[in-house]
This record gives C-alpha cells, sequence and structure tokens, in this order.
C-alpha cells in the first residue's frame, strides 16, 4: 500500500511542506515560493531561480493636506506596493499535529507591521490551506494604514515543458478557457474582481500535454472583495497567480484571513470546480426558488418608450404590455420582463413610472391583466447606480412627477451614500461627451440609506403597490465592483461591495415575499454569493466580454443555478465566432443564439420582436415546444459538460446532463452538410446505469434510436438531423438487472 505521510521539515536553506500527492518548497531565509511539485504526475509547477514573495501590502499614503485624517490618500500616488525580502524575513516555524503538518513564516514590515503566513498540509489531501496574519503596531495614521493585502502570490508558473500547452481557466463573469496564457498576454484583464468581472472565486491552470493542473481559491465565507491576478511574463514564459483582498488594518488594528486554498490535480479544470463546488456547497444556501420559476422556459423582454430596450421601431406603453403578453403567450412562454418603465426610459435610475406612458393606474392594469392570465411580469432596478444630476429632471418632466413622489436628491442625500475612493472621489459610469453630465455615481452597496432607495422602488412600490411579481437588479453581479472608503457607511472593511449586494438581494427576497408568496428575483450576471437568494441569473454569454468565453465553468460549478440567456445585452459575430472557431465566415443569426441556449439547457431570454408569422418568431415557437418535452427531465438534472461523451463530428457540440431516471444529451449539429454519426457515452462516469432505451426528439418529432452498449459505454447510431438541434433521452432501467449482485 502507497505511504501517505505528511511532513514538514527543513534541509539547509529549503523548507519542505507535503505528502505522497503534493511538496511545496520555500526558502528558509526569505519565506519566498520555490517550488511546488504534482506528486501524481511529477510535474515541477515553479520555473524559477530565485524564491519569490508570497504575499505583498497596499499602505495607504495618506494626503498632506489632512496629516491626521485616516480618510484620504494622496492623487497622484495613493497606495505604496510593501513586499517581503531578506531583510524583513522574521523566523520561520514548524507545526505537527497527528492530521497535519504547517509551516509558519514571519516578516515585520515597515519596522512595525508584523505578517505572519500559514500553510497546511494534510495527510492524503491534494489541497493546501494558506492563512495569512497582519498586526499592525504603526502609530502615524499618515503612513500606516494598511488597505490591501496580496496573498498567495505563486510566480514563474509552467505546467510542463511548453507553455503553448497551458491552459487558464477563469471566472470572468460566466467563464473564461484561455489556451496559451503567456502567448495571449495582453488579450485578457490581469486583474478580475469578484463578484463584478468575477463569478466566483478560484482558478485554474493546467497543461494539456503533461496532465497537470493547479487549482487556487479563496474559501472565504466573509465575502471580502477579492480580486484574482493572473499575469504572464512574457520574457520566462511563466505565469503569476495570485489573489488581493481589500481589508482595512488601520494602526493598531489586526486581521486574521479567511483559508486560501492550492491544490494540485491531474486532467483538466473539472477538477478545480469539483473542488470550489464542494467547499461552496458545505456554507452557501440554496435560493427558496419559486415553482413557476422552475418550470418556466423563458421571457420576452419588451422595452417601453422612445429609448427601449429592444431592436424595434414601435413605442410601447404601458397599455401595450397586455398584448405583448399576447405575444409570449404565442410562443409559450407565461413571462414578459419590461425595460423602461422609469422617468427617462432606458436603464434610468429614478424608477417613477415615466408619465409619458401612461398613468400609474394604466400601469397596475396592464399588470393586473397579465397575472390574472396566469402570467409573470417583472421591471427594472439598478443596484448602485445613480445619477448625480437628479433631482434636476429634463423640462419635459417638470409637473409631470406627482408632488407627493420623492425625487432624489444627490446634493441633499445621495452623496452621503455614492462608494468613495481613497483620494475621496467617486467612480464614475457612463460618461457620455454629448451632455454635460460626467456620468452616473456608483454606490456604496452597503450603505443603508442607498439601500432604503432601492427597496422602496424595487419592494415597497413595484412589488407590494403596483402588483409586480419579479424585479431584475441589474449590475449585480457586473462591473464596476468599487471599494468603499467611507466607514460612514457602517462597513469595518472598504472591501463591503459583495457583502452589500448580497445582503440587499437577500432583504429583498424577504420584504417581496411578505407581498408576493411566489416573488421571484432576477439579477444581472451570474454569482455564487449573490446566487444564494437571486433565483435566477443573466448570463451575457453572447455579448462579447472576452475573446475566450467558456460559459461551461460557471454551469458546471453550479449546475443547480437556473440561468437565463440570450439577447438582453446584445450579441456579436465576433463571440459567436469565437464558439465555433473552426467555421470561417459564417454569418450567425439569432436563431443561432437561441440555439446555442437550447444546447446549454438555459431559459430563454428573448429581448428581442416577437410577432405571430414572422419566421424567427415561429422558430422559437418550435424550439420552445422541443425544450417543453425534454423539460421534466433536464430541468431537474445536473449538467455535465461534455464529460464522457465521445466521438462527436467537427463543428457538432454536445452536453450531458445528469438525472436520476435518465441522461439527456443535447446536440447542436453546425456542419453545412448534416450527416449520421455514432454518438459514445461512457457510462461509469455516470455510476454505469443500464440503459433501456434512447428517444430522440426533433423540433419536429420524437422517435426511438438504435444503440448497442459496449463495455460499459452505450453507442447510439444518430440520423441525419432534420434540424440544428436536438436531444436524446437516455432511459436508465429503474429496476437492477437480474444478474446484479446485491450491493
Amino acid at each position: 500500500m502507497r505511504k501517505r505521510d505528511t511532513y514538514a521539515r527543513v534541509d539547509g536553506d529549503v523548507l519542505f511542506l507535503g505528502n505522497s500527492l503534493l511538496e511545496i518548497r520555500l526558502s528558509a531565509i526569505t519565506g519566498g515560493i520555490m517550488g511546488i511539485e504534482n506528486k501524481k504526475t511529477s510535474i515541477q509547477y515553479v520555473n524559477q531561480e530565485e524564491s519569490s514573495p508570497v504575499f505583498y501590502l497596499w499602505t495607504l499614503l495618506s494626503d498632506k493636506l489632512h496629516p491626521h485624517g485616516p480618510y484620504f490618500g494622496n492623487d497622484s500616488e495613493p497606495v505604496k506596493i510593501r513586499s517581503p525580502n531578506r531583510k524583513t524575513f522574521q523566523s520561520f516555524k514548524l507545526d505537527n499535529t497527528a492530521q497535519s503538518k504547517s509551516i509558519v513564516i514571519e516578516h515585520r514590515l515597515l519596522g512595525s507591521i508584523d505578517v505572519a503566513y500559514t500553510l497546511t498540509v494534510s495527510k492524503d489531501s491534494d489541497l493546501t490551506y494558506w492563512r495569512i496574519k497582519v498586526n499592525n503596531q504603526k502609530k502615524d495614521l499618515r503612513w500606516g494604514q494598511v488597505v490591501g493585502i496580496g496573498f498567495p502570490q505563486l510566480s514563474g508558473l509552467r505546467l510542463g515543458q511548453r507553455s503553448e500547452n497551458d491552459v487558464l481557466v477563469r471566472p470572468n463573469r460566466f467563464g473564461e478557457k484561455i489556451p496559451d496564457p503567456v502567448g495571449k498576454a495582453g488579450s485578457y484583464p490581469v486583474n478580475l474582481c469578484y463578484e463584478g468581472f468575477a463569478s466566483m472565486m478560484w482558478m485554474d491552470l493546467y497543461n494539456t500535454e503533461s496532465s497537470s493542473g493547479l487549482y487556487l481559491a479563496s474559501y472565504d465565507k466573509t465575502l471580502l472583495m477579492t480580486e484574482l491576478e493572473s499575469e504572464a511574463d512574457v520574457e520566462t514564459r511563466t505565469m503569476r497567480l495570485g489573489l488581493r483582498k481589500y481589508a482595512y488594518i488601520p494602526p493598531g488594528g489586526s486581521w486574521v484571513s479567511e483559508p486560501y486554498v492550492i491544490g494540485v490535480h491531474s486532467g483538466d479544470w473539472h477538477w478545480g470546480a469539483d473542488a470550489y463546488r464542494y467547499w461552496a456547497k458545505s456554507w452557501m444556501q440554496k435560493p427558496d426558488v419559486p415553482d413557476w420559476v422552475r418550470e418556466v422556459d423563458g421571457w420576452y423582454g419588451v422595452g417601453l418608450g422612445p429609448r427601449q430596450y429592444h431592436d424595434s421601431d414601435s413605442v410601447y406603453r404601458f397599455g401595450h404590455i397586455p398584448s405583448l403578453y399576447r405575444e409570449a403567450e404565442y410562443v409559450g412562454l407565461n413571462w414578459i420582463e419590461v425595460w423602461g418603465q422609469m422617468v427617462m426610459n432606458g436603464c434610468y435610475r429614478f424608477y417613477y413610472p415615466d408619465p409619458y406612458l401612461g398613468t400609474v393606474s394604466e400601469l397596475k392594469d396592464a399588470i393586473r391583466k397579465v397575472r390574472k392570465r396566469g402570467g409573470h411580469i417583472g421591471f427594472y432596478v439598478n443596484v448602485q447606480a445613480f445619477d448625480p444630476r437628479l433631482p434636476q429632471l429634463p423640462v419635459r418632466y417638470h409637473g409631470r412627477i406627482p408632488p407627493d413622489v420623492p425625487i432624489p436628491s444627490w446634493w441633499d442625500e445621495f452623496r452621503n451614500y455614492a462608494a468613495v475612493h481613497f483620494d475621496g472621489s467617486h467612480t464614475r459610469q457612463y460618461i457620455r461627451h454629448d451632455e454635460w453630465s460626467d456620468g452616473h455615481r456608483i454606490m456604496c452597496t452597503a450603505c443603508e440609506g442607498w439601500r432604503r432607495y432601492l427597496m422602496y422602488w424595487a419592494i415597497d412600490k413595484y412589488v407590494k403597490d403596483y402588483g409586480a411579481d419579479v424585479m431584475y437588479i441589474d449590475q449585480v453581479s457586473s462591473p464596476p465592483v468599487e471599494y468603499c472608503f467611507d466607514f460612514t457607511h457602517g462597513h469595518s472593511h472598504h472591501g463591503a461591495c459583495v457583502q452589500g449586494r448580497t445582503e440587499t438581494l437577500k432583504r429583498m427576497v424577504e420584504e417581496g415575499r411578505k407581498a408576493e408568496q411566489d416573488f421571484a428575483l432576477v439579477f444581472e450576471g451570474n454569482g455564487d454569493a449573490v446566487g444564494q437568494y437571486g433565483h435566477v441569473h443573466l448570463l451575457t454569454s453572447v455579448a462579447g466580454q472576452t475573446q475566450y468565453p467558456y460559459p461551461e465553468v460557471f454551469s458546471y460549478t453550479f449546475p443547480d443555478a437556473i440561468i437565463i440567456d440570450g439577447f438582453a445585452n446584445g450579441w456579436s459575430q465576433e463571440t459567436m465566432s469565437c464558439y465555433y472557431p473552426k467555421m470561417k465566415n459564417r454569418t450567425w443569426r439569432n436563431e443561432d443564439v437561441v440555439n446555442r441556449v437550447f444546447l446549454f439547457g438555459y431559459r430563454f431570454d428573448l429581448c428581442l420582436p416577437l410577432k405571430s408569422g414572422d419566421p424567427f418568431t415561429e422558430y422559437v415557437r418550435k424550439v420552445i415546444n422541443l425544450r417543453k418535452r425534454i423539460k421534466t427531465w433536464l430541468y431537474s438534472s445536473r449538467f455535465m459538460d461534455e464529460i464522457g461523451l465521445q466521438g462527436l463530428p467537427e463543428n457538432v457540440v454536445a452536453k450531458i446532463f445528469s438525472h436520476d431516471e435518465c441522461l439527456i444529451v443535447t446536440i447542436l449539429d453546425n456542419r453545412a452538410l448534416r450527416a449520421p454519426f455514432e454518438l459514445r457515452i461512457e457510462l461509469e462516469q455516470y455510476e454505469s446505469p443500464r440503459i433501456e432505451g434512447v428517444t430522440m426528439h426533433t423540433l419536429e418529432d420524437t422517435g426511438e434510436l438504435e444503440y448497442v452498449v459496449d463495455q460499459n459505454a452505450v453507442l447510439v447510431k444518430i440520423s441525419v438531423l432534420p434540424e440544428e438541434i436536438a436531444a436524446l433521452i437516455l432511459h436508465k432501467a429503474m429496476t437492477k438487472d437480474p444478474g446484479d449482485k446485491p450491493s
């Protein structure tokens, strides 16, 4: 039997920490990283001659105009990066217990900021746990405030002989898969801020040739604002991966981190996703999803007013909502989602119903008619943006807003709720040079005053008063994500944005449910923490937000998440081409976007005009009908990406879903000339079920397919698909084979 003892030891100037699966080497004179070894694959991950620091600190440079104030920094250089070195190194210590071994490294920076970090490995584990503690004993507020902790920092990473074979997988929104991240340097952002660009707190770097992988994650239940760093060194052909926390440690203060995790593995990124899901499930709660949301197939998204949020020549008003809902019914949907209902339309930040679209009574009547038909209807609110021109409105609204309606005022109140930078400035968004406005301001979502404003309009007015049963909250898992250095808001750390967003959604659901038992909350983007309370994630996988889109990353990590995807944020030819790089010179269509939504099992986001008789509308109607025929299984299954699927021809994509009663395979055949093929499914990946029938559902009909079971795999003969999409249902035998041995 293989020996699996753990060890922590020193040999000369090198510290060793490991077990039979991995080994980490640190310098005994600097505390820096020297090596990471995957013993399964015999691959050394760190390729550098000298040790490199595993942490850095940001210290704030307070403005000389405010010598006694801890609040604002120097405009030209608000922070200094402080890195450890041989001179700051204090000591190391080896800790040994029966179950684990640890190494503790201590540094002292700037003469009085003590930093101690601990690495721990346990028996039989391919995960190592890292923690850092900062004890700030400085006395001077002007130079002694710690405002950022970069830890752990791993430099010199290359997981095989050739960096071209490395692949970086990151949670950039829905997911990102970057082949050869060193060679692609400059084509992707170095930093991803959680939960804005980053939907989760993990990354994975793996090598396709050596079959070796490195998993880096933050297991932070406090949800402190976190930056995921991934930077290429083109000279050494290596990567640096790291994490940064926005913790505030003033003189006299201290901070102890939540665990960070570094793991080594064989294979690809799915290992890292499995590890992160296991941690998240240990503490994150599942959202209380209404039954109708679990069964829903999508929404018809419409924009009201002249600045409507869809591609239409029509100007819709409140009175048009019931007829628009009937278009949704025509294609098989029972949900209409409305943008632009507020003053100035579009996605404006003052949410009183636009009087040019009708009266409040007309809006209520329209909502009532939709609900009476068994439909669901939602409206728009933004979680963080505000217009500093308010209470000023265009002249056309003078006298149109009832005097008892509170118009928010930037100067009188709301500037006190804005997120504040180190230098006292505010974050600006959507700066339009053709207007006198210099853009919206990003507000502090952890500020109670701002939260009251959101709750008033989203819940008190639209749900309780007007009668909506859905609210869509914009920019929840979307940039910008900003720290806030105004501690009068009540947060103890400036990195409180995710905490604020999560708490805001939690309260909205709690209060919304008091008025509407089946109230549903939808939010822009996708995210793990906010997904505890938001019921539907609005994906933007075709909107051009990365050159390396890979929505499989989030969907596989959180397969229970209800995701809607499609047209709300637009789509581009370039992004569609990223998904199918071998298909040159193809012009993509709206129908192709719908096909991808079908492939992934997402709900359909149809934010574009629907009209009976229109070819696109008729196609959508067929696709939704096909979805209805399989959703009994699909909506209670687990997305498994392509695990176990083999034999797909070029330009044919398939995804597999695991259900207690069956396996579901969705197929998208983009070939110009479709032809039969044989699909192989490795059943051992799914506990080796006995298959007793295979059904194929297409847009037109349903039929049985021939199949053969061969050495714990099933081979299915796929005939020529009549259309580009289809779904297979591989039915499992629900009783054991008489020849099976009892368990």
